[in-house]
């Protein structure tokens, strides 16, 4: 099983190398340059906590946009693949559905570790020091976040087609991203709105993993760690479920 399951992962990781998912990161990081030294110019003071909320934003809105994409992408491709080397009938479905997000898992290390070295530079370029240690949870957290968006995407990939999984993932995420926004204003509502609202937020809040580096020291990150792990592990679960009684 555990060859199978190395095979299924390294050839998924293949396939998102040419697919070239790798230009995106260089985007992405060419976006976090440009923005970076515009706002350094602007900014009169606080600079180095105008860079940090940059860093953020870029992680959390780029990449969680690329983890939308590519994984919608791995699922669909592999599932109306036929000569695809997962679907030999020696490897149960289960064990594909598990290499190929361990295969994406792998190529978002990759460029969680691209990213913190380009911010590095750019600090240094900027006048900075070196990153932090708070600093440099940012990038593990936010990794953490792209597996999770990731794993709903082959959820809803897992039952739909492209085109609705992209859809729904989307919204799935814009979900999570806005709904503690919207529970700060609902908190002293008493419409079913507002409680609906609040229960999202309980059980679904993106927001969680997009921590600054100021609030690392009394931020329960163990917490947020077992949540991100807690979510993938369901997601895929039930992607496996769906999958072994699907026909491909």
């Amino acid at each position: 099983m555990l060859k199978e399951l190395i095979q299924v992962s390294k050839h998924s990781f293949l396939i998102q190398r040419r697919e070239q998912v790798f230009y995106a990161a260089i985007g992405l990081n060419v976006f976090m340059t440009l923005f970076a030294h515009v706002i350094d110019d602007l900014a009169i003071e606080y600079s180095n906590r105008i860079l940090n909320d940059i860093l953020i934003f870029c992680l959390s809105f780029m990449g969680g946009m690329i983890a939308i994409f590519w994984g919608t992408q791995s699922m669909t491709f592999s599932t109306n693949s036929a000569p695809h080397v997962s679907l030999t009938s020696s490897i149960s479905r289960g064990v594909w559905v598990v290499g190929e997000f361990l295969g994406l898992s792998i190529t978002f290390v990759c460029l969680s570790l691209l990213n913190c070295a380009v911010w590095q530079m750019i600090l240094l370029f900027n006048g900075g020091d070196m990153l932090t240690p708070n600093e440099l949870l940012v990038f593990p957290l936010n990794l953490l976040a792209w597996l999770v968006i990731a794993s709903f995407s082959f959820f809803f990939s897992s039952f739909s087609g492209r085109s609705t999984a992209l859809f729904l993932s989307l919204s799935f995420w814009l979900v999570g991203t806005i709904n503690p926004i919207l529970s700060t204003s609902a908190q002293y509502s008493h419409s079913i709105s507002g409680k609906i609202i609040k229960f999202l937020d309980s059980y679904w809040n993106l927001q969680r993993f997009s921590i600054s580096p100021d609030l690392m020291e009394t931020f329960p990150i163990q917490n947020t760690i077992l949540y991100g792990f807690s979510l993938i592990l369901f997601f895929i679960s039930a992607t496996c479920l769906i999958v072994r009684k699907k026909d491909l």
